[in-house]
């Protein structure tokens, strides 16, 4: 597995880190915008405060991962795994998350205006006070959700499932 320091080595370099195993990798406060982790395995990684802009995670496992805080606006999570991940306080602005999967993860006060979440799989989220104004929620499934003063002003949610959500 690589170090925190090759990782950061790898993204100023603008090398890919495409299928990586970086289970548990500590990139709190790193500078990771426009880098390609495409299908990398970073299952309980530590993203906290750290600036993922543009920063590619199609198909990436972030299975427990925390990303508290951190900056991924117009970052691309399509069909990522973020069961359970820790996503509270994050700019998920224009983020495009085409069939990602929010099974379960921790949305609270997330700001995600102009977000794509197209298929997206939020069953048994929690999204308190989150803002997804103007998202695309399309064919969604919010199922078992919580998010009770959450702002989806604009939002389009065309068939999107929301039973015993709240």
């Amino acid at each position: 597995q690589l170090t925190t320091k090759e990782v950061l080595d790898h993204i100023q370099l603008g090398q890919s880190l495409k299928q990586k195993e970086l289970s548990a990798i500590n990139l709190a406060n790193a500078t990771l915008d426009q880098g390609d982790f495409v299908e990398a395995y970073l299952r309980r990684a530590v993203f906290t405060h750290a600036s993922c802009q543009g920063t590619n995670f199609s198909g990436a496992t972030l299975i427990f991962a925390d990303l508290q805080s951190a900056n991924l606006h117009s970052a691309i999570l399509t069909n990522a795994v973020l069961t359970h991940a820790h996503l509270e306080k994050s700019n998920l602005q224009s983020m495009q998350a085409r069939g990602a999967k929010l099974y379960g993860a921790f949305l609270e006060d997330a700001a995600g205006a102009d977000a794509m979440m197209v298929e997206a799989d939020c069953r048994e989220a929690t999204g308190i006070r989150s803002h997804f104004q103007s998202a695309n929620g399309n064919s969604a499934n919010f199922s078992r959700a919580n998010f009770s003063q959450a702002n989806f002003e604009a939002a389009t949610l065309v068939r999107s499932q929301w039973h015993e959500a709240t």
